[in-house]
This record gives structure tokens, sequence and C-alpha cells, in this order.
């Protein structure tokens, strides 16, 4: 039997740069570049600890940059 072939599209996490754990799932074509995309994030006032500082609490409601990483 041959070797099954690998997928033309993959699926990818588009996580909030802003910090607030928000994401997005989406696919796309395995050998194009990494995703970034200017979505919506609606998260407001969920405060979490952070390394660089002590309390940030996040107040977004408003358009920011996703990046893509992995579905683990």
């Amino acid at each position: 039997m041959a070797p099954k072939a690998k997928q033309r599209r993959i699926l990818v996490k588009l996580v909030s740069t802003a910090l607030t754990g928000y994401f997005y799932t989406t696919s796309r074509i395995r050998v194009s570049d990494k995703l970034a995309k200017i979505k919506y994030d609606p998260i407001e006032g969920k405060a979490r600890r952070n390394l660089f500082f002590d309390l940030v609490v996040c107040l977004v409601k408003r358009h920011v940059l996703f990046t893509e990483t992995k579905i683990k």
C-alpha cells in the first residue's frame, strides 16, 4: 500500500497579541507563509498576571493583530 499523502490545508490557531487569551481557528494552505490577521478581540475587563508586569487589566474590545500558532 502506498503511503498516505499530506493534506493540502492545515488547521491553525490565531492568538491575540493583546494578551487576552482570545483566539480564532482557521485553515491555511500548508506551503504558504504564517498567517497574521487583524480581527476583532471582544474581551473586556479581564485581569491577569504577566511576567513583566504585576497586574495587567485587558480592556480591549477592538481590532488587534492575531498571529498564528499551532493547535495543541
